[in-house]
This record gives structure tokens, sequence and C-alpha cells, in this order.
């Protein structure tokens, strides 16, 4: 995983160490507090709060309602994320970033689904896909 992909107050391993997130671009130690700079793009273990490194692979197989929590959960945030930059947007922008994210949105759908029927080990799906 990340450093940036961590929200503020994960505890994480780095380089050995144990650390808490402060900053985006910060972590404390757990041991004496001193702040420690981490690249944004440094791999860092999560740990849970007994200091055992979480896994952070994907499972080869999630239930669907998972699946479908999490999508969910990304258009709320999504959706949030938009309202917050609208008004900087003239009516033209906004109605074009509007309709790229429900065109990526009905993709990622179509895509899950092409893909769930077809099997889990299928590579990239495409329209174009010749069947003869």
């Amino acid at each position: 995983m990340k450093f940036n992909q961590l929200p503020p107050g994960t505890r994480f391993s780095y380089r050995g160490k144990t650390y808490r997130k402060v900053s985006p671009l910060q972590g404390a130690s757990e041991i004496d507090g001193k702040r420690t700079l981490i690249p944004r793009s440094a791999n860092v273990g999560l740990l849970d709060a007994d200091g055992a490194e979480i896994a952070t692979d994907l499972p080869q197989m999630l239930r669907r309602s998972v699946v479908e929590s999490v999508l969910e959960d990304y258009r709320r945030r999504l959706r949030s994320s938009l309202a917050m930059i609208e008004s900087a947007l003239d009516d033209d922008q906004l109605a074009g970033l509007r309709t790229a994210i429900e065109s990526a949105d009905s993709e990622l759908w179509t895509q899950l689904a092409l893909r769930s029927a077809i099997g889990e080990n299928a590579g990239p799906v495409s329209e174009k896909t010749d069947h003869s």
C-alpha cells in the first residue's frame, strides 16, 4: 500500500518502524512521537491495533454485496467532491464532467458484469471482440 492511500491517524510500518499518519507527508513515530517525512509513493505496511501487518492485496473473490457497497460509497464521495468544485465550472464544463462521470460509471458496471459472466480469469473485455 502506498503512503498517500492511508487516511490520517492510520498506524503503519515503514522501514521497520511503526508510525501513525499525521499529515499527507508525515508519520509520527509511536516510540518517541518524532515526525518523519515519508514520500507519498512509499510502500508502507498497514498495521492492526496489535502491530500485526494487515494484508492489503485484494482477494481473488469478493462478495457482490461488498463490491456494491464499496462502489456506492465511491459514488457518494465522487458526487460530494463534484459539489465542492461545481461553482468553479461554467455550465458546459459541469455538464461535460457529469456526462464523463456517468459514462465511466456505466462502463465500470458493464465491465464488471461482463467479466463476471465470462469468468474471473478473463482479460480485458472489449465491445469489439470478434466472436466468430
